[in-house]
C-alpha cells in the first residue's frame, strides 16, 4: 500500500530533528529507556533481536535530518549501511516535509512543495512513522 505523512516543525533553528520510518518495536516502552537513537551502533543488536515475522527486507530504520536533508538508514546488523546523501535543492529553512512510503514499489520518498527524491528503496513489511530529537524541539505528524 501507499502511505503519506506530513511532518511540521516550529522552528528551523533547532538542529538534529529527524523524521522517517522505523519497524514497530513491541515491548520497548516497558524497558524504561528515556531516550535512544535507533541509528546508533550501540542500540543495533538489541533492536535487531526484536525482529518479527512481519519484518521483510533489510531496511529497518530510515530517516532524514529536517535541517540538513541528509538521510540515514540501517539494517541493525554488523553490516549496517549508511546512506548520507545531501540534496542540492533541499530547503533547510522549510518547516514542512512530506514523506511517501510506497510498499508496492518499496520506496520512501521526500517532498518539499514537490517531490525531491527517493530516500531509500528496498523497503518491505511493516513500518511506523517516527520523529526524533537530539536537543529538543517539536514536530507534528499528520498522516493521510
Amino acid at each position: 500500500g501507499k502511505h503519506w505523512a506530513t511532518f511540521t516543525r516550529s522552528s528551523s533553528l533547532v538542529i538534529n530533528q529527524t523524521v522517517g520510518v522505523i519497524r514497530p518495536l513491541p515491548g520497548w516502552e516497558k524497558r524504561g529507556i528515556l531516550s535512544f537513537n535507533p541509528g546508533s551502533d550501540v542500540c543495533c543488536p538489541d533492536l535487531h533481536q526484536g525482529r518479527t515475522d512481519r519484518w521483510e527486507g533489510n531496511v529497518h530504520y530510515c530517516c532524514v535530518n529536517m535541517t540538513t536533508g541528509y538521510c540515514h538508514w540501517t539494517a541493525w546488523r554488523d553490516t549496517d549501511s549508511n546512506n548520507l546523501v545531501g540534496h542540492s535543492d533541499y530547503d533547510e529553512d522549510c518547516l514542512t516535509l512530506g514523506m511517501s512510503l510506497d510498499l508496492d514499489e518499496g520506496t520512501l520518498s521526500l517532498y518539499q512543495n514537490r517531490r525531491l527524491c527517493t530516500l531509500k528503496d528496498g523497503l518491505a513489511g511493516e513500518y511506523c512513522w517516527i520523529a526524533g530529537f537530539f536537543q529538543g524541539g517539536d514536530v507534528s505528524v499528520q498522516r493521510g
